[in-house]
C-alpha cells in the first residue's frame, strides 16, 4: 500500500476531519449515565457516507459499540477507542463550554476532545481516507469505537470481545502525550479471609 496518496487524501479532508470533531464534541456523553446514541448516530452517518461496512453490538440500547471493517482476511489490526467521557465537574472552573467545542488559536476546547473523541475522529477519518483511495490492504482494518470505557468497559470493549472479536493487532486511542506506549496498567481487585489467633500487630 502506498502511504503518499493516503497522506494527500488525508489532508484534503482537513476541514471534515475538524467538522466531525466538533459536532461529536458538542454531544454530551458523560459517563455515567454513558447514554453514546447521538454520538454514535454520527459515526454511523460517516461510515455509510463512506460505504464501510458496519456492525452494532450492545447489551444496553444506550450503550452501543461498532465493528467495521475495512478488507479481508488475516492478519487483522483494530482501531479502538471510546465516545464515553468523564463528567466535566464545576462548569464554573472551564474557561470555556466543556460541550461547546470552540476553536480558540486552532485548538479544540471541550471534554472529551483528547479522551477520546478525537481518536475515534482519527481512525474513522482514516478509514474513509482509505476506502476513498481505493487502497488494497494485506488484511483487515477494524474500527471499534466503544461506549461505557469510563466505568468499567463492561458494556463496550469487554462486551465486544465477548461477541467473538479477536483482532491480531490492537491500537488503543488514548491520550498518550504523543508518544508510542506499548503496555496498559490494569486493576484487579480481590478479597482476603484469613484464620488465626488476635494479636496486637
Amino acid at each position: 500500500m502506498k502511504i503518499d496518496p493516503l497522506i494527500r487524501r488525508i489532508d484534503f479532508m482537513h476541514d471534515e476531519i475538524i467538522d466531525f470533531l466538533v459536532e461529536l464534541v458538542k454531544i454530551n456523553t458523560v459517563n455515567p449515565p454513558g447514554d453514546t446514541r447521538k454520538a454514535f448516530q454520527l459515526v454511523e452517518q460517516t461510515l455509510r457516507e463512506a460505504g464501510i461496512k458496519y456492525t452494532i453490538e450492545k447489551i444496553q440500547d444506550d450503550k452501543p459499540n461498532i465493528i467495521a471493517r475495512i478488507g479481508d482476511g488475516r492478519p487483522e489490526l483494530c482501531f479502538n477507542s471510546h465516545l464515553d467521557v468523564v463528567p466535566p465537574g464545576d462548569i464554573n472552573n472551564w474557561t470555556h463550554d466543556p460541550f461547546g467545542a470552540e476553536i480558540v488559536n486552532g485548538i479544540i476546547y471541550g471534554r472529551g476532545c483528547a479522551d477520546a473523541k478525537a481518536n475515534t475522529v482519527a481512525m474513522v477519518m482514516a478509514g474513509k481516507a482509505v476506502v476513498e483511495e481505493g487502497l488494497k490492504l494485506r488484511g483487515t482494518m477494524i474500527l471499534n469505537p466503544v461506549s461505557d470505557e469510563e466505568s468499567g468497559g463492561l458494556a463496550g470493549a469487554k462486551h465486544c470481545l465477548n461477541s467473538g472479536l479477536r483482532p491480531d493487532y490492537v491500537v488503543v486511542g488514548e491520550q498518550t502525550d504523543n508518544k508510542i506506549a506499548i503496555a496498559e496498567k490494569g486493576g484487579v481487585w480481590f478479597y482476603v479471609k484469613t484464620k488465626g489467633r488476635a494479636a496486637h500487630a
